[in-house]
């Protein structure tokens, strides 16, 4: 894992936080795309996989939300140009999951 993935990931409180307040579980690392992805619990929004990357032009992130069920994988939507200190605000209100105490 690079750094920058490294960095994403405790942008979002660390994978131990993300484990315990959403089920975070099956992380996926794409360290030339500077991405991460992970399956968490289902949100308000049937939302159940999360995936970030990072823009290193605009030095934003780009989110982008599924619905995974057993034989089907749907977009349900997604952000761009979310800084760093938007990233968690930003996951919560997309998914209605809350990733802070």
């Amino acid at each position: 894992m690079n750094e920058q993935v490294q960095t994403m990931i405790n942008q979002l409180g660390g994978a131990g936080r993300l484990h315990a307040m959403i089920g975070a579980k099956n992380f996926v690392y794409d360290n030339g795309m500077a991405s991460i992805a992970f399956q968490h619990m289902r949100g308000d929004k049937g939302i159940n996989k999360t995936m970030v990357i990072y823009d290193p032009d605009s030095d934003t992130y780009i989110i982008t939300y599924f619905k995974v069920g057993r034989t089907s994988c749907t977009c349900k939507a997604g952000a761009s140009g979310v800084y760093a200190d938007q990233l968690v605000s930003t996951i919560e209100q997309d998914t209605g999951l809350t990733l802070r105490m």
